[in-house]
């Protein structure tokens, strides 16, 4: 997920960064934002369930 939303996000203009701030985003940023997405998702559907029970109990 986090993947998806680092690499559709288009910058108003092309920037050239360095290869160390590369690797930090690639291994370092796009799992954060990930983990961010799967929580507010993850709360949301949570949520939705609670009042309209659609999921499947466990």
């Amino acid at each position: 997920m986090g993947h998806i939303t680092v690499n559709t996000i288009k910058p108003e203009e092309e920037v050239k960064v360095p290869e160390k701030h590369e690797n930090f985003d690639k291994f370092f940023v796009i799992p954060i934002v990930g983990a961010i997405e799967f929580a507010i998702y993850g709360v949301l559907v949570f949520g939705l369930n609670i009042f309209f029970n659609f999921l499947p109990p466990v």
